[in-house]
């Protein structure tokens, strides 16, 4: 059995107890077109507020270091040394810068008769003396006959530095062959004469 257009509506609307109207008035509900697509909500990234400032690095401040002066050593002064005196050289002393003792003895020595000749020397001056060299000669004076020479010889010494006090000098001088041993010594004596001497005032 076909069932009309009209019977159809008026089963549909028995069913949902007349809540469908067709332009009647009353609350109308529109369903959504079809067509419409959703429009999909894009959800925007939260921005934030405040952009962060990249933090400022403190710069290391350059550190100059001031040289430190080095003490200079001040030259040490060199003493310079005086010049040392050249010694004059003279026949004689200075008058009365030496006084002058002497001793001598006579002896045999390897079959021959020599006389050993000690002088003291004191130096009682203001010079310095270097060498100092007597001329000896020895006298020999027998009973009844003349005195005469019978041995010429020096004594002669140098010294380091001769500014005062005793210094002994020794010569040894051989004599003539006419002198026999065992001549008594009372029959001797020497002469000193001075030769050379060297000195700085």
């Amino acid at each position: 059995m076909r069932r009309t257009r009209r019977g159809v509506l008026a089963a549909l609307a028995a069913l949902t107890g007349g809540c469908l109207g067709f332009g009647d008035g009353g609350n109308e509900v529109t369903p959504a077109p079809l067509t419409d697509t959703p429009t999909p909500t894009t959800r925007q990234p939260e921005t934030q507020s405040q952009t962060r400032s990249p933090t400022a690095t403190a710069s290391p401040t350059p550190t100059t270091e001031t040289p430190t002066a080095t003490p200079t050593d001040s030259p040490t002064p060199t003493q310079t040394a005086s010049p040392t005196p050249t010694p004059r050289s003279a026949q004689a002393p200075p008058p009365g810068s030496l006084a002058v003792s002497d001793r001598f003895a006579i002896d045999d020595a390897d079959g021959r008769p020599v006389c050993t000749v000690v002088v003291d020397v004191t130096n009682q001056g203001t010079v310095t003396f270097q060498y100092v060299e007597f001329r000896v000669d020895v006298v020999y004076d027998p009973i009844a006959r003349s005195a005469r020479t019978v041995g010429v010889g020096y004594a002669d010494r140098r010294f380091d530095s001769f500014d005062g006090g005793t210094e002994t000098v020794v010569g040894e001088i051989e004599l003539s062959d006419e002198i026999r041993g065992g001549e008594p010594r009372s029959r001797f004596d020497v002469q000193l004469q001075y030769r050379t001497v060297e000195y700085t005032a």
